[in-house]
């Protein structure tokens, strides 16, 4: 984890991740990020998980730890919970 790279979510925001997981309507991409910021809070009720130890429980890719929580950090919350459409040409 990079130290600019620290999820910090405020109470209001965590209730609304875990909300999204608990519900399950949510697209399952959607589901597996908004459980990577919340394993990857440093905020007051984070467990601030490692990128390793949330790509082991989560059974993703390193690299999408990492980009999930670059894209929180540099685009807000919304941004990071949704899907990046891919840059073609």
């Amino acid at each position: 984890m990079r130290k600019q790279d620290v999820v910090r979510l405020s109470g209001a925001e965590r209730a609304l991740l875990v909300t999204l997981i608990g519900r399950g309507a949510a697209p399952v991409r959607a589901q597996t990020h908004a459980r990577i910021l919340v394993q990857a809070n440093r905020g007051e009720a984070g467990p601030e998980w490692t990128d390793g130890a949330i790509s082991t429980a989560l059974e993703v890719d390193p690299t999408t730890v990492a980009r999930v929580r670059k894209r929180s950090v540099t685009e807000g919350l919304e941004a990071a919970r949704q899907r990046q459409a891919p840059d073609r040409v």
